[in-house]
C-alpha cells in the first residue's frame, strides 16, 4: 500500500468516529473537562461542574482529545441568545467581573448586573462564561 492510500484510509476513519463525551480544554487561563461538549462557529461548550460553561474559541489554546466535539453552526451571541433571560453567570473576562445577572443583549455587547449596579460587556473580551442553576425550589 503507499502512503497517500493509508493517509486517506486514516482520515476516512476518524471522520467515522463519533463524538467525544468530554473533552479537556486548555484555555489561557486554566483547563477543563468538559462533559458533553459542543463546539459552535466561535465557541466550545459544555457541561463544567454541574453548570454550563461556554469558551471562546480565540481564548483556546488546544483541545485534548483525539476527536472533534459534535459542531454546530451557531455563534456564541446566537448560544447566549438562546438562554432565558435573566440568567445567573460567572463571567471571567480582562477585568475579571465575577458573578453577575445576564440582562440583555445588543449586539455584540452583554448588559449584565453586577454588584456596582449595570455594566456592558464586549463578547470579545470574554475569557469564559459560566450559566449557572438558579435554585428556585423555596418558590
Amino acid at each position: 500500500m503507499d502512503l497517500l492510500t493509508e493517509l486517506e484510509t486514516e482520515f476516512a476513519t476518524l471522520n467515522e468516529l463519533k463524538s467525544p463525551s468530554y473533552v479537556r480544554v486548555v484555555s489561557e487561563d486554566a483547563a477543563y473537562d468538559l462533559r458533553l461538549p459542543q463546539l459552535g462557529t466561535d465557541y466550545i461548550a459544555g457541561l463544567w461542574g454541574g453548570n454550563v460553561l461556554v469558551i471562546p474559541t480565540a481564548k483556546i489554546l488546544q483541545l485534548d482529545n483525539p476527536n472533534l466535539p459534535t459542531r454546530t453552526e451557531q455563534t456564541l451571541v446566537e448560544f447566549v441568545r438562546r438562554q432565558k433571560t435573566p440568567i445567573r453567570l460567572r463571567l471571567a473576562t480582562n477585568a475579571s467581573l465575577g458573578q453577575c445577572w445576564l440582562l440583555n443583549i445588543d449586539g455584540d455587547w452583554l448588559r449584565v448586573a453586577i454588584s456596582r449596579g449595570l455594566s456592558w460587556v464586549p463578547i470579545a473580551a470574554i475569557q469564559s462564561l459560566e450559566i449557572q442553576a438558579v435554585d428556585n425550589s423555596n418558590q
